[in-house]
């Protein structure tokens, strides 16, 4: 009986043994570190945004003539309108000079004044919007925009509406026909419309007086003429066709002066109108100058060629 009692004290704690042995596996196993996860390559990064190479443009507004009154400039790419730059510019006494960063392009340059009609920019030669190429890294420098709208007697340059809607489009316009008929005017030429001729003298603010450009304008047509200058006055003598016509005359060489002074039929003081029918001979035309050395009181409009910029009132 006794020894019976041994083996199962003994069956039982190989049963003990073998449940402890049993518990301590399933502890091992849930202590068990898990797998490291991958870190992902750099091929498996976001890709970051490149930074646009840039370039700067250097450059001056002016107008009619200074002041140049406060401006917007827009720089818009021109292959991409939707891609554009802008800053607000102060007027200033003379033109206003502007610099801007801007990322490498073709770009249409142009300022439209701020709280008036005026535009300038950035012009071809023959007064289309031009553009200017920036390179990467590069400063383009000495970009001048000139005086491109509101042209006398007829607007030659097209200008696009700002980007940002705050300025309309400014659409070209029917110029009146350049016309320079004289004496020496073909048979066909005279037979149409018999012309009238026109004498006088030129003087400016004092003697000598230089080489001058003349302009004949009328609402339907213009004539230009070179005269000599003289000693006291110069002469002039040209034909015209029948209509009423203001007289001017601008010294050659004053294109771009801050002083010029242009000369004027003035019969009452401001820019006169002369009439001339069909074969009269109208003499004795003083085309005289009509400001003080002081300051402008009779403003002139630009040339109708775009050669001489208007004269603004000053006084």
């Amino acid at each position: 009986m006794k020894k019976k009692n041994s083996i199962q004290w003994l069956a039982l704690a190989m049963l003990f043994v073998f449940v402890l042995s049993a518990c301590g596996a399933g502890s091992t196993l849930a202590t068990e570190t898990p797998a490291p996860t991958p870190v992902p390559t750099e091929t498996q990064m976001p890709p970051t945004a490149t930074t646009p190479a840039m370039g700067h443009i250097n450059g001056r507004i002016e107008f009619q003539g200074p002041p140049t009154q406060a401006t917007v400039l827009y720089v818009v790419n021109k292959a991409n309108p939707t891609q554009w730059f802008t800053r607000e510019l102060a007027g200033s006494e003379s033109s206003t000079p502007f610099e801007i960063e801007v990322p490498a392009g073709n770009y249409l340059v142009y300022a439209r004044q701020a709280d008036g009609p005026m535009v300038a920019a950035y012009l071809n030669p023959d007064e289309t919007l031009g553009s200017i190429n920036v390179p990467a890294g590069q400063v383009v420098n000495e970009v001048l925009l000139k005086f491109a709208a509101p042209q006398n007697l007829c607007q030659r340059t097209v200008i696009p509406a700002s980007p940002d809607g705050r300025f309309a489009a400014v659409e070209a316009t029917d110029c009146p026909v350049l016309e320079a008929p004289t004496e020496t005017a073909t048979p066909e030429v005279a037979s149409a419309e018999t012309l009238a001729t026109i004498r006088g003298t030129i003087t400016f603010q004092a003697p000598p007086v230089p080489t001058s450009m003349m302009y004949f304008v009328s609402n339907e047509r213009w004539y230009y003429l070179e005269v000599v200058g003289g000693d006291m006055f110069a002469t002039f003598e040209w034909q015209v066709a029948p209509g009423t016509y203001t007289i001017v005359a601008h010294p050659i060489g004053s294109e771009t002066a801050d002083f010029r002074r242009p000369a004027a039929y003035s019969p009452d003081g401001g820019i006169g109108y002369l009439t001339v029918t069909a074969g009269q001979v109208v003499e004795n035309i003083l085309i005289k100058n009509v400001n003080s050395d002081m300051c402008v009181s009779v403003p002139f409009p630009a040339s109708p060629d775009g050669r001489f910029p208007a004269l603004e009132k000053t006084c």
